[in-house]
């Protein structure tokens, strides 16, 4: 089940952000002391304002089990693009278990029945990631050393 994140969830996020980088699910450079300080303030305002401070409109989501959280999804939104999956994460010990699936196959459904396109990002080196956006049909649009941007244009999918 999803529910809007709030900032009590900030502690729960935070920790999974910061735990997945040691895996390189998200960039190593978030560990360093500045880079963190600066990414939870961040992540402060896209729960607290709905919005990046870069400006950009966001909707922070926590997935829950028997009312306990177990994920989080981070959606932007570009005006001249349309929706972005910019994070997703799930506790180490619900991992391997189908949770990040359904997680993730239950917000793609909504952009598949509105007919929206979806950008997404993910940190190059997370290959789970990764596969989980092409066996889904995200066509990659480019790649470099920070991330991999791809995109999935629900409107033409019948």
């Amino acid at each position: 089940m999803k529910r809007r994140a709030i900032k009590d969830d900030l502690p729960f996020i935070s920790k999974l952000i910061f735990d997945a980088a040691k895996n390189n699910h998200f960039s190593r450079e978030l560990r360093s002391p500045i880079r963190w300080f600066f990414f939870k303030r961040n992540l402060n305002s896209m729960v607290i304002k709905d919005r990046d401070n870069g400006g950009f409109t966001t909707e922070v989501y926590i997935w829950e089990k028997l009312n306990l959280p177990i994920g989080f999804v981070i959606l932007a939104w570009d005006p001249l693009g349309g929706w972005e999956l910019r994070m997703a994460a799930i506790s180490s010990e619900y991992r391997g278990k189908g949770y990040g699936r359904e997680m993730l196959d239950n917000f793609l459904s909504k952009f598949m029945k509105d007919k929206e396109t979806l950008y997404a990002r993910c940190y190059w080196e997370s290959k789970v990631m990764l596969g989980y956006l092409k066996r889904r049909g995200f066509k990659q649009l480019s790649a470099d050393k920070t991330s991999t941007f791809l995109t999935n244009d629900y409107r033409y999918t019948y």
